[in-house]
């Protein structure tokens, strides 16, 4: 093999590599929502627990995050609200806010990478 070929190989690799590591990241993430939703009372969930899967189509699971996120924080709320039990976190909610922008400003060309790493981070 050349040096040029090589190379590609390496980069096609890492690539490969990246985004399965992602996916499985996503994954486990979506599977934890979904059992969350599931353990809520079916009068207290705003979304049905297989809608999270929606979060795993490329670009439109981008914008799916910012409403799981806050579907899911009103759901907990209103479990919560139900058991009489105080919030004291917020849920994350802010939190789960900043990831969903940092993946949608990830597709920002050039300036995308540093909040996709941020993103990744959170």
């Amino acid at each position: 093999m050349s040096s040029i070929e090589e190379k590609e190989v390496w980069v096609l690799a890492t690539l490969v590599s990246f985004v399965a590591i992602q996916l499985a990241i996503t994954i486990a993430f979506d599977l934890a929502v979904a059992a969350t939703l599931r353990q809520l009372q079916p009068a207290h969930r705003k979304m049905a627990p297989g809608l999270v899967w929606l979060h795993l189509i490329p670009c439109f699971g981008s914008f799916w995050a910012l409403y799981l996120v806050t579907t899911v924080t009103e759901s907990l709320r209103a479990e919560f609200a139900s058991r009489e039990l105080e919030d004291t976190g917020g849920f994350a909610h802010g939190l789960g806010i900043a990831w969903a922008v940092c993946g949608l400003a990830s597709f920002v060309p050039y300036l995308g990478i540093i909040p996709g790493v941020i993103g990744f981070v959170l």
